[in-house]
């Protein structure tokens, strides 16, 4: 182990502590974790590949906090909220679809981690309930923590966690940071709407998570951004017009770049990757979009998984193959995907599109999970914003 490994496990050990200490408040558990999730990388391994830093960071710490902190919030969202019952619906479902999987390790990895997270959100809650001025200002000093780690990490210690691609993180997985920024994204809309980041606070937030995201090459967090820039912009009704004119032009700007990472055609500085140099190159040839590896794989993977649906049994077709069951295409031989094997395979990230995983996976019953907690959703903001009712909650549920 390195000297910064180890480190970093005594950092993330000490922190973790510090998050569920007794007696601390709900303000000071979150700012902690949000302090621990910039350290959660390389994982601890365990037995049967568990790694025992997720382990901690995305079960241990959520479990005892929402313990703590969450549970009243929570049975106030579930009684109040479509959206939290559509989403807890499509995770019990995907727990009792772990009975019929081959996969049973990894199934029952996804669905611990989505209850967690949605508890640990409402821990998130708690504590804006109990002080929203603390939270914000706790808030705000994580954002900050987050970027000046990821300043340090990338380019003062060479980027030892950036991966192949050197991609701009914190300590930790990219694709976690990257969804570490798509929810600060979030919060800021929410604390935006609730008076509790001013203007041009909320604006300067926005923007060095925007930074972030274009260093960083998250999908996910650059189309969270979006979500959290527009959803802001239509909601906040008496931000000054600088607000909103920042806001729509960060969102346009979120959505283009999120539909230039998936075709992976975008500019060299996006995360400094191959594959964008590679869309460069493809747009001055006469090759095609699909010949981008990145790309290409993934057609691969969507071609594959929609023979497989149409090929359904009657009882697959209507509650699927079992949760994490995606893992067929790899362990049968059908598609070679980054030299993955039936040992080394990642049964959970391997679809990259949820729809057709759901399908797969889940049949037609998880279809209509997947379809009504999108239709919640639409119909939360729509009403918000028919009736002028947006809340902070509201932002940070959808």
């Amino acid at each position: 182990m390195s000297l910064t490994a180890t480190w970093i496990d005594v950092a993330v050990v000490a922190v973790a502590a510090v998050a569920v200490r007794p007696g601390a408040s709900a303000n000071a558990s979150v700012v902690a974790y949000g302090v621990l999730v910039l350290f959660d990388w390389p994982a601890w391994e365990g037995t049967g590949g568990v790694g025992l830093r997720n382990l901690l960071t995305a079960v241990v710490v959520p479990a005892v906090l929402f313990w703590r902190h969450g549970a009243d919030v929570f049975a106030q969202l579930l009684r109040d909220s479509a959206v939290v019952r559509w989403w807890l619906a499509l995770i019990a479902f995907a727990a009792v679809a772990t009975l019929w999987s081959d996969y049973r390790l990894p199934a029952l990895k996804l669905a611990g981690y989505l209850g967690c997270y949605t508890a640990m959100a409402a821990v998130y809650l708690r504590a804006a309930h109990d002080d929203v001025g603390a939270f914000a200002r706790g808030f705000v000093g994580v954002v900050a923590a987050g970027l000046v780690v990821l300043v340090v990490q990338t380019f003062v210690l060479d980027n030892p966690f950036g991966g192949a691609v050197g991609r701009a993180s914190a300590f930790a997985s990219p694709q976690y940071f990257g969804l570490h920024l798509g929810l600060a994204a979030a919060l800021t809309g929410a604390l935006s709407l609730a008076g509790r980041v001013g203007a041009r606070a909320a604006a300067w937030l926005f923007t060095a998570t925007g930074v972030a995201l274009l260093v960083n090459g998250s999908r996910q967090g650059t189309a969270a951004f979006a979500i959290a820039a527009a959803a802001t912009f239509v909601l906040s009704r008496d931000a000054g017009r600088r607000m909103r004119a920042a806001l729509a032009v960060a969102a346009v700007a979120a959505l283009a770049l999120t539909a230039l990472r998936v075709t992976d055609v975008g500019v060299a500085a996006m995360a400094w990757s191959p594959r964008a140099l590679a869309g460069l190159e493809l747009a001055r040839s006469d090759g095609e979009v699909a010949a981008i590896g990145t790309l290409r794989a993934r057609l691969e993977i969507y071609g594959e998984l929609a023979g497989r649906v149409a090929a359904s049994t009657p009882l697959e077709a209507t509650i699927g193959h079992g949760t994490s069951s995606v893992a067929d295409i790899v362990v049968d031989g059908a598609i070679d995907y980054r030299g993955q094997t039936a040992a080394t395979v990642d049964h959970n990230r391997l679809a990259h599109d949820l729809p057709l995983r759901a399908a797969y996976e889940w049949g037609l019953v998880g279809v209509a999970l997947l379809v009504g907690l999108y239709a919640s959703v639409a119909t939360a903001l729509a009403r918000a914003v028919l009736d002028g009712a947006a809340t902070p909650t509201l932002l940070l549920t959808v």
